[in-house]
């Protein structure tokens, strides 16, 4: 599966990147691993980014963004992991 980017509506419009690699889709922002999701079926987990299997990718490191991204941590809350969730399973249909 090629990476495919979308938008979270729960959080301003923010465009992430979603890559399957090493059985998790990989959530990544502004270059960086944010975390990941592990499906079994159509039930999913969340994996925390330092769990990550990195591969090429660094994790996500909001101190070195430029001037037009945040300055504070990203975090994912449960709603908005249950839409990443909920357009991952879109994609994979």
């Amino acid at each position: 599966m090629k990476a495919f980017n979308i938008h979270l509506s729960s959080k301003n419009d923010l465009a992430l990147t979603i890559l399957f690699a090493d059985q998790q889709y990989k959530i990544i922002y502004d270059g960086g691993i944010i975390g990941a999701l592990s499906f079994q079926g159509n039930t999913h987990q969340f994996i925390k980014a330092e769990d990550v299997v990195p591969g090429q990718l660094p994790l996500y490191d909001y101190k070195k963004t430029n001037e037009n991204t945040p300055i504070e941590p990203l975090e994912l809350r449960q709603n908005e992991i249950e839409e990443i969730a909920t357009h991952i399973l879109e994609t994979k249909m």
